[in-house]
């Protein structure tokens, strides 16, 4: 999550709100995909993470078009929501993942 809003930082197009919101989604995100690792589903977790993943697209889309994200471009605003999808989905399911991947 650090890299994804040092990126942002980066780039000069983040407030304090555009940081949490960021930040908010990319550990809220997480809570389902664990569940469905201690619950051995792999249907869930897969449909969790496409879910997640294209909720976060379209954030990035709707922010490059009301303008919020400024003068970055589209390839950009989609790398940003995908590192944070990455970012924290698997830096935070990865011990689970070891621990459960069996089941799966």
């Amino acid at each position: 999550m650090i890299m994804v809003i040092l990126f942002l930082i980066r780039w000069r197009i983040i407030g304090y709100y555009l940081s949490s919101m960021f930040y908010l989604l990319g550990f809220s995100h997480v809570v389902p995909i664990i569940f469905s690792l201690l619950v051995g589903e792999r249907f869930l977790f897969i449909l969790f993470l496409v879910l997640d993943l294209i909720v976060l697209l379209l954030l990035a889309f709707i922010l490059r078009r009301v303008g919020v994200l400024g003068e970055i471009n589209i390839v950009e605003a989609y790398t940003v929501a995908v590192l944070a999808f990455v970012v924290p989905s698997f830096t935070c399911a990865l011990p689970i993942m070891g621990f459960s991947l069996h089941r799966l």
